[in-house]
C-alpha cells in the first residue's frame, strides 16, 4: 500500500483524486464499491468520468483515501530473478548471515530498508528487504511504492549459489554483503555469472536452446515467444563448411542449409533490422527465426513450456532473457506459471501462478540448466 513519508505534510487535492480515479486500471465496479462503503448509491447508467468528477469534489480523510487505494490497487509485477556463484571455499552460511546483519546496520536506517533474515531448513539464507521506492510516472497518491526484494544464498560445493531480484538495489546489497565476507584489504574473488558477451551468435543461440532442453525431469514442449538481437560484436556468418551448418541446424541453434544461402540472408537483413520479437508456437522451427539466425542474429530472450517426462503433472512455462541483448549481459529469468493437466491429458487454457517451495524448486532447475548450458556453449567452439 502506498503511504506518504510525512502524513502531516501531504493531502490529496481535487486534481490528485481525479488523476487517481481516471486511470484505465480503475474499473467502474471498484468505484461503486467505494461509494457504497460511504453510503452513496449512484445510477448504474452514470459514466465513469462523471463519477470521478463527483468524487473529485468530495472531501476525503486520509483513512478514507487509504481505503480507496486498497480497493483500486493492483499488485506491481514482481522483478525477474538473476543468479551468480560466489567462491566460498572457507565460508559457511553463518558467515553470510553475519555479513548481512552488518550491511543492515550500515544501510537500514540510511536507505529506509527493513531486513528480514531467515535460515531455511535446507540451510540456505533467505533475505527479504522491504523498502519504499518513488514512481513519478504515477499520480501523487501512488508515487510511493512499497516493494520487497529477495536474495537467497545457499552453499553448493566450494561456492555460494545466489539468486536475487534483478534490480539495482538488490545488486548494491549483494555487493555490500560480498565485501563483508573477505578482509577489508582484500578484493572479493570474481563471481561466475551468466554472461555471453564473449560468445558468437551461434553460441548465444545454442545457450538458450540447451537451457530450454535441459530442465531436469522435463522435456521441451513448445517455444511461445523469442527475441533476436544482432550482437554488437557480431561477426560475418562463420566460414563453416556445409556439414557444420547442417549440424547447427539439427541442434536448433542456426537453422540453415548452405553457405551461399547464409550469405544471401545476411545481406538481405544487414542494416535493416536491429531486433525482432516473435510470438507463436514452435518458433525455433519457424522460417522467420531461421532467416534471422542465418543472417547473424542470436537469441536474447526465450519463453518456453516444458512437460514432465513422467507424463503426469502440469505444463510449466519459463522465461529467460538478457536485459542487454546486444551485449549479452543482465541475465534474468522467471517462472510464469503452470497449466494444469486434465484427466484426458489435455491442459488448462488459463495459467496459474506458482509460489513458495514449488517456485523455488522450479527456479533452481532453471538455474542449474542455465549454468550447464553456458558451459556447453563455451566449449562448442572458440570464442571470438
Amino acid at each position: 500500500m502506498s503511504k506518504p513519508t510525512h502524513v502531516s505534510r501531504y493531502y490529496a487535492d481535487d486534481k490528485d483524486i481525479f488523476d487517481l480515479l481516471a486511470q484505465g486500471t480503475v474499473s467502474l465496479s471498484k468505484l461503486r464499491v467505494f461509494l457504497r462503503l460511504r453510503g452513496i448509491i449512484l445510477s448504474p447508467a452514470l459514466p465513469k468520468e462523471e463519477i470521478c468528477r463527483y468524487l473529485q469534489t468530495s472531501p476525503l480523510s486520509w483513512p478514507q483515501l487509504e481505503t480507496l487505494l486498497e480497493i483500486i490497487e493492483t499488485p506491481d509485477r514482481e522483478d525477474k530473478f538473476s543468479t551468480c556463484q560466489i567462491p566460498a571455499a572457507d565460508l559457511d552460511i553463518q558467515s553470510v548471515v553475519t555479513a548481512a546483519a552488518a550491511v543492515q546496520q550500515e544501510r537500514g536506517t540510511r536507505q529506509g530498508e527493513v531486513y528480514r533474515l531467515q535460515v531455511s531448513q535446507d540451510g540456505a539464507l533467505d533475505l527479504a528487504v522491504d523498502y519504499t521506492e518513488p514512481n513519478f510516472s504515477k499520480t501523487r497518491c501512488l508515487q510511493q511504492v512499497d516493494k520487497t526484494l529477495i536474495i537467497r544464498v545457499e552453499r553448493e560445493g566450494d561456492h555460494f549459489m545466489v539468486r536475487h531480484h534483478e534490480n539495482a538495489r538488490a545488486l548494491e546489497i549483494l555487493d555490500a554483503i560480498e565485501k563483508k565476507l573477505v578482509p577489508a584489504a582484500e578484493t572479493p574473488p570474481p563471481r561466475r555469472e551468466i554472461v555471453v558477451s564473449g560468445l558468437t551468435s551461434v553460441q548465444r543461440s545454442a545457450f538458450f536452446v540447451e537451457m530450454a532442453r535441459g530442465i531436469a525431469g522435463y522435456e521441451l514442449k513448445d517455444e511461445r515467444g523469442l527475441q533476436v538481437d544482432r550482437p554488437l560484436d557480431t561477426e560475418a556468418v562463420e566460414d563453416d563448411d556445409e556439414g557444420d551448418v547442417e549440424g547447427d541446424q539439427a541442434n536448433g541453434a542456426v537453422p540453415g542449409s548452405s553457405k551461399a544461402e547464409v550469405k544471401e540472408a545476411k545481406e538481405q537483413f544487414q542494416g535493416l533490422v536491429k531486433r525482432a520479437l516473435l510470438h507463436g508456437t514452435s518458433l525455433l522451427m519457424s522460417q522467420q527465426y531461421q532467416d534471422y539466425a542465418k543472417s547473424g542474429f542470436c537469441l536474447s530472450k526465450l519463453i518456453w513450456t516444458v512437460d514432465p517426462e513422467s507424463g503426469d503433472g502440469p505444463l510449466i512455462e519459463f522465461g529467460a532473457e538478457f536485459r542487454d541483448g546486444e551485449r549479452g549481459t543482465g541475465f534474468r529469468y522467471e517462472v510464469f506459471g503452470k497449466y494444469e493437466r486434465h484427466e484426458d491429458g489435455s491442459f488448462a487454457k488459463s495459467r496459474r501462478g506458482v509460489e513458495g517451495v514449488e517456485k523455488h524448486q522450479l527456479l533452481a532447475l532453471l538455474e542449474a540448466s542455465a549454468y550447464a548450458a553456458l558451459s556447453k556453449a563455451q566449449e562448442a567452439e572458440p570464442s571470438s
